[in-house]
């Protein structure tokens, strides 16, 4: 499970990497930059959840394929690819 301090980790270490590959930008920028990766973290990690009840709870090879795409959207939107 992601916790607090751990997603405050990864917003900050994509905030410097973002700021490192495309010029640090303004403080309004970041802030627009984190409530959008905020939001898009939320939703991800949402629907990894719910994908990985659906498996738990009814074991087919569309809901395991279902879990699998929703963990990788999950790692994606992470910045771990």
């Amino acid at each position: 499970m992601l916790t607090v301090s751990r997603l405050t980790l990864v917003v900050v270490g994509t905030l410097l990497v973002a700021a490192a590959v495309y010029g640090a930008g303004s403080e309004e920028e970041a802030l627009i930059y984190l409530e959008n990766l905020e939001d898009r973290l939320s939703k991800a990690h949402n629907l990894e959840k719910v994908a990985a009840w659906n498996y738990v709870t009814n074991v087919t090879e569309e809901t395991q394929a279902l879990s699998v795409r929703d963990f990788l959207i999950l790692f994606v939107c992470h910045g771990m690819v």
